[in-house]
């Protein structure tokens, strides 16, 4: 007597799972699948497939903020104001000076605060006048009521410069910043030598930048 084998089966399933993630940098949108698959299996019935497909909630990366401010405000006008040496007939003895108050913005902490000098140009005047930058506490642009804390950079404006003419190599003047944090940066520069000096120019600019 012929006995019927009963067929057998044996079910697999996948569990989707939802990932939902928040973080700051650069706006994206990220999508994560998941698949659910079932298989069905016997002595006597052909293999099936049922696939299914979810996604997270929307994620999103939102760019932190960062902002520098010179002078007494936000405003840019003011604060290229506030940066502008501009002196004729400069001799040994006349010191020129600024005090700038720079304050970071921003929603990035630990942010670095530097300050560099380019060229733009001149007949090399730069070489003969001797330039010094303090951090310290003030509000008045002539320096009238400046406290220093600290000297930052002695030389002439030439070699500040070559040393100091990008913001891998800026001066210090803010570290690990966080928002409103504040100092005030006075830019002293005077004639060194009068004879070569004479008729000389130049141009420059004294750049702030603030950077993760």
């Amino acid at each position: 007597m012929e006995t019927a084998s009963p067929s057998t089966s044996q079910a697999v399933e996948a569990r989707s799972t939802r990932l939902g993630s928040t973080a700051l940098g650069l706006g994206l949108m990220v999508v994560v699948l998941a698949a659910a698959v079932l298989v069905w299996s016997g002595m006597t019935t052909a293999s099936g497939r049922i696939a299914g497909t979810t996604s997270n909630d929307s994620s999103l990366f939102q760019a932190g903020s960062i902002d520098i401010f010179l002078g007494d405000g936000p405003d840019q006008g003011e604060a290229a104001t506030a940066m502008r040496v501009e002196v004729d007939g400069v001799y040994p003895g006349l010191v020129v000076e600024r005090c700038i108050p720079v304050t970071y913005h921003g929603t990035i902490e630990d942010a670095d605060v530097r300050w560099y000098g380019e060229s733009g140009g001149g007949s090399g005047l730069e070489e003969f006048l001797g330039s010094s930058i303090e951090i310290g506490v003030g509000n008045d642009h002539q320096c009238a009521d400046f406290s220093p804390v600290r000297t930052v950079f002695e030389g002439t404006l030439a070699e500040l410069w070559r040393q100091h003419g990008d913001f891998e190599s800026g001066l210090d003047i803010i570290s690990s910043a966080s928002d409103n944090a504040s100092v005030t940066v006075r830019f002293a520069a005077e004639v060194v030598s009068d004879g070569p000096a004479q008729g000389r120019t130049t141009d420059f600019w004294m750049i702030v930048e603030a950077r993760p």
